[in-house]
């Protein structure tokens, strides 16, 4: 009687450490995941903002002034939303959350 207790008790026990591992394991592959994420958004930001600055330098002022400032407005509000999605876009890429 004293074994089969003593049994169950160490069962249990083990069960407790085996579901701590794998909470544990969870944990470090979210942040894992998250780190990864973190530097494929900063992968992201650097396209968006060469790509920003390749459009931006296209830009003629030669011709008419107020064109070439609503093109460069609409450009840097198109790098905003681009800077903006780069956080999702990446978190969704390594499913971290």
């Amino acid at each position: 009687m004293f074994g089969e207790g003593l049994h169950i008790r160490f069962q249990s026990f083990y069960l407790f450490l085996r579901f701590g591992n794998l909470c544990r394991e969870r944990v470090d592959q979210n942040y894992l995941r998250t780190l990864l994420s973190l530097g494929f958004q900063a992968f992201l930001i650097v396209v968006c903002v060469a790509i920003y600055s390749v459009l931006v330098q296209n830009i003629s002022v030669s011709g008419d002034i107020g064109a070439a400032i609503w093109t460069c407005m609409g450009y840097t509000v198109l790098l905003c939303f681009c800077l903006f999605k780069t956080s999702s876009l990446a978190r969704s890429v390594f499913n971290a959350h």
